[in-house]
């Protein structure tokens, strides 16, 4: 679906977001303020 952003951590959904606003968009993470983050086997998908 082109309006929703499905979320998955280790294979279980962690958050599930629609919005219509947006026709196209980027895909990014970050980290902001003291400590540590780890970012790995990070895949974005497209569903028809």
């Amino acid at each position: 679906m082109a309006d929703r952003i499905d979320v998955l951590v280790n294979g279980h959904e962690a958050a599930r977001v629609n919005d219509t606003s947006f026709t196209s968009g980027q895909v990014g993470m970050a980290a902001f303020g003291k400590g540590r983050a780890v970012f790995n086997n990070l895949y974005v998908e497209e569903r028809p």
